[in-house]
């Protein structure tokens, strides 16, 4: 929670186009829109931030707002009220600019990702042709064991994250919906096999 991550899904002061900005600016302070800084703005000839902001999501320009170090490694408002409506908002938008983000840095991973079911895919095809039968059971086998670890790792990550501060707060949905597709997850891989 103290590890800004800006709009563009970097990590501040992590990775290499914002390494020597680790603090996390809100230009907006009604949204949860985050920018990497060095330090925080004290007056609003701090300079200005530019992000997508605006109507449908275009470039906007917001001034700098006075902020100090309060919590974590965020640069909060000075307005107590303003602080905690930032602390406590989460919106859509501004996590798929991150997750948008995060996919872009990442092109090689998702090269790899996207490759991988092809390449298993003709090898599977070619089986196929060959082996009918033998390849059809170790797909059926092969679907259900993916379906079973995707079971445990929600079963894993849902102990370790129902123990994080604020998580029942921040992701009441999740919590509630996690169970479902777990189990929905088991049953369908019992039904594979």
């Amino acid at each position: 929670l103290s590890e800004p991550i800006d709009f563009r899904g970097r990590l501040c002061g992590y990775d290499a186009p914002v390494r020597d900005r680790k603090l996390g600016y809100h230009p907006n302070p009604y949204n949860d829109m985050v920018v990497c800084v060095d330090s925080c703005p004290k007056t609003s000839g701090d300079g200005n931030f530019t992000l997508p902001d605006g109507p449908m999501g275009k470039d906007y320009m917001r001034p700098a707002y006075p902020t100090a170090k309060i919590y974590g490694q965020y640069c909060l408002p000075l307005d107590l009220q303003l602080a905690k409506n930032i602390i406590a908002t989460k919106s859509v938008q501004t996590e798929i600019y991150k997750a948008l983000g995060s996919v872009f840095i990442a092109r090689e991973v998702i090269l790899v990702i996207l490759i991988m079911p092809l390449i298993t895919s003709c090898i599977f095809l070619v089986g196929m042709l060959f082996m009918p039968t033998a390849f059809a059971a170790l797909a059926f086998a092969t679907t259900a064991v993916v379906l079973a670890l995707i079971a445990l790792i929600m079963h894993l990550d849902e102990d370790v994250l129902s123990g994080v501060p604020l998580y029942h707060e921040t992701h009441p949905l999740m919590l509630e919906v996690q169970p479902y597709i777990r189990n929905m997850s088991l049953f369908a891989g019992g039904i594979f096999l």
